[in-house]
């Protein structure tokens, strides 16, 4: 991600921009507080589409690099904005042989619980074991 373009469009937020987004912000706060007073835990994919290749992530290449980048941070944003823990592991590939993550999240401070499920979880698997194929040959 390019931190000069996140800069940039940052400055054409105006002020009712930013009010409207921390609302936001604290209505999923209060959602999520709620949530975890009945669970203790949220699962999902980490990243919910297949790796792409990197020449499809590259803005330089004229790719649409735009699109497919807020797609590999779909399911882990929430979590970043409100400050909730949260981890990923190793759960399996796909049919391309690509890495597939699983997060487990939690409420605040819950740091301990996450990396005792994890432990839990890569005990009980051995997708932590594995290693995906190398790409072919012009394929990175």
């Amino acid at each position: 991600v390019d931190v000069r373009e996140i800069l940039e469009s940052a400055q054409q937020l105006s002020t009712a921009d930013y009010i409207s987004a921390v609302r936001l912000r604290e209505t999923a706060r209060r959602e999520f507080l709620q949530a975890f007073g009945e669970i203790d835990l949220i699962l999902a994919p980490t990243v919910p589409v297949p790796a792409p290749l990197r020449s499809e992530t590259d803005p330089s290449t004229g790719s649409n690099a735009n699109q497919i980048r807020p797609r590999l941070t779909q399911n882990t944003r929430i979590f970043n904005l409100l400050g909730l823990p949260a981890i990923s592991v190793p759960c399996g590939f796909t049919e391309e042989r690509l890495p597939v993550g699983l997060q487990i999240s939690g409420r605040w401070w819950s740091e301990k619980t996450l990396l005792q499920v994890g432990h839990a979880y890569e005990q009980a698997t051995s997708w932590h074991t594995m290693w995906p194929d190398r790409p072919e040959e012009g394929r990175s």
